[in-house]
């Protein structure tokens, strides 16, 4: 079974997104370019989200929060996100290790997280949170794709 998916094939899904067969499975890499500058980025062309942060929200037409692409680079010492596979569970440590202000961020990451948690008894309001992660398979820019993530306490 195929490992990965190429960064053309991702390219090529950007372009013709309506007529596009490419699919989400859970434990495929989806490739980077080799650029090695944010045109390389992967996770924007794949889900049409922008190409930093660790939270990339997704807009509908309504201005509203659609999804959310969490990833998991292991590259920041201040944050340790981490999945527990065998508890099934991603400890996720939120947006912006710079912001004096949480809910203020750039991306607005920790105030989408708080709504989510404030509302988790409510699945209306809920949007999907899809996590990626840069494990040791991937290379560069690569990210695999993990699955939908659910809030819970």
């Amino acid at each position: 079974m195929k490992k990965y998916v190429s960064f053309e094939e991702i390219c090529n899904h950007k372009e013709n997104f309506k007529n596009s067969n490419l699919k989400l499975i859970p434990g495929m890499i989806y490739k980077g370019g080799n650029k090695g500058n944010h045109s390389s980025e992967v996770l924007s062309k794949l889900m049409k989200v922008g190409n930093t942060g660790g939270m990339r929200p997704k807009n509908n037409k309504y201005k509203n929060t659609a999804y959310i692409v969490l990833n998991i680079t292991h590259d920041n010492n201040a944050w340790e996100d981490y999945i527990d596979y065998k508890k099934e569970e991603v400890i996720y440590y939120g947006d912006n290790a710079k912001s004096e202000d949480l809910f203020e961020t750039k991306h607005k990451g920790n105030r989408n997280l708080k709504f989510l948690f404030d509302n988790i008894d409510n699945p209306d309001n809920q949007f999907p949170l899809f996590l990626f992660e840069r494990d040791a398979e991937c290379v560069n820019r690569d990210f695999k794709y993990i699955g939908l993530v659910i809030p819970s306490i």
